[in-house]
């Protein structure tokens, strides 16, 4: 006699009375508490509808660039080990050695994270911004601007180590699934997540490795402010001392001069999202219950660029991919904001 096993799946009319239930406790909620996720929905679906514009483009691009940071793919890939040229050297050779579709693996899994997570981690990292601010002293950003400059990059840096662990719920992984260069049907599933369990087993190797990466993630923050704010400004002081017309002036300073901002932040602090990668791929391997592995940190991360055959330039190695796939992103979100 068979065993009959209940049905998991819902229909129609108790999806709708469920719907209906949690509409009912969302209105019933008190007003902030509706305030915060009705604003975490709305950038949950901006997020999701700008990363589906560019994600044909951007997905390729971002694996591509972590494997050319890692700099780990050419053996993998290519059988005469030769050391990948760029971006577009690494996407050829994933799509010869896996197939086309390799080059999107870690698609869903960005985003997922991105939806989910960066609503919460903007949150959280402007509203410590601004308890950061009321702690420190406040200065006029026209007549004060060195003293303003320095309270800015402080309070970036504060509120980037209380928001941090929420971006590396999302970004250790990513990175993980990014490079795992395993064909499928050997032992590794769609997703990618083939070295994720070796991270989690050593508990010790994680809690070093996001440590350090906090520690990162607090100067890139303070370092790309300081480099955004004083270019930009001196862009705009630039523009606006040309003899032209006043309103072709005003117009240059508030896109080309922010744009000339962000352009010199990134290349400034790339060494560092360069140095983040290395650290989680060198500190994700399995322990050994024979060789107690030692732990990798920034200087010898750093040391291992440095001495590999691009020198101290191989810490910018894959900078122009970060631009194009800044540029991609950037249009999607302006796209996205100009349609509401």
């Amino acid at each position: 006699m068979g065993v009959g096993i209940a049905s998991t799946e819902m229909t129609a009319d108790e999806a709708a009375e469920l719907a209906r239930i949690n509409g009912e406790a969302l209105l019933a909620a008190p007003p902030g508490v509706r305030a915060v996720v009705l604003d975490w929905c709305a950038d949950a679906i901006d997020a999701a509808i700008s990363i589906a514009m560019v994600a044909p483009y951007s997905s390729p691009l971002e694996r591509s660039l972590a494997i050319l940071q890692a700099d780990m793919g050419a053996t993998a890939l290519n059988s005469a080990q030769a050391r990948h040229t760029g971006c577009l050297d690494v996407i050829r050779q994933t799509t010869a050695s896996l197939g086309f579709a390799a080059n999107y693996r870690g698609l869903a899994w960005s985003m997922g994270s991105r939806c989910l997570l960066k609503p919460m981690h903007d949150r959280v990292a402007a509203h410590s911004e601004a308890l950061a601010e009321t702690m420190l002293p406040q200065y006029d950003a026209r007549t004060e601007f060195w003293p303003w400059l320095r309270g800015s990059m402080l309070s970036g840096a504060l509120s980037s180590a209380v928001s941090s662990p929420l971006r590396l719920a999302g970004s250790m992984p990513l990175t993980l699934v990014h490079v795992d260069l395993r064909p499928l049907g050997s032992g590794m599933r769609p997703t990618g997540l083939g070295h994720l369990g070796a991270l989690l087993q050593d508990r010790g190797g994680l809690v070093y490795t996001a440590s350090r990466i906090v520690l990162l993630s607090m100067l890139h923050i303070a370092l790309y402010r300081g480099a955004y704010f004083f270019v930009r400004d001196f862009a705009v002081d630039l523009l606006r001392a040309q003899t032209c017309n006043a309103h072709i002036a005003k117009l240059l300073s508030r896109n080309f001069a922010k744009a000339t901002g962000v352009l010199a932040a990134t290349c400034l602090t790339y060494p560092l999202d360069l140095i983040q990668t290395r650290l989680v791929l060198a500190n994700s391997e399995p322990p050994s219950d024979t060789v107690e592995r030692s732990r990798i940190g920034v200087r010898k991360c750093v040391a291992s660029v440095v001495a590999s055959e691009h020198g101290v330039l191989g810490l910018w190695r894959g900078l122009r991919a970060r631009v194009l796939l800044l540029l991609l992103n950037v249009a999607a979100r302006k796209i996205v904001q100009a349609s509401y």
